[in-house]
């Protein structure tokens, strides 16, 4: 995927609330949705989204563990969008 000078947002819109933030975002970022924290996992390491925005609860894998296996994927050490 060619990258634009816009920020690329890997999101799991799942509330009124993170939804209202993809609608205010989606001007200045492109944005990538995922359905599960499973899918959020597997499209974070294909595409390398800047920032990623989820829900605690979701379907598969709760925010948390999605956070964690994030991290333990980080390359050299370098901090996890």
């Amino acid at each position: 995927m060619q990258r634009t000078n816009q920020y690329l947002l890997l999101t799991i819109p799942r509330t009124i609330s993170t939804c209202w933030i993809c609608a205010e975002a989606k001007n200045r970022y492109v944005m990538i949705r995922a359905t599960s924290g499973k899918e959020c996992l597997a499209i974070a390491e294909e595409k390398k989204p800047d920032i990623i925005l989820l829900d605690i609860q979701m379907p598969e894998m709760d925010g948390f563990e999605t956070i964690k296996r994030l991290r333990a994927k980080s390359r050299n050490g370098k901090r996890s969008p």
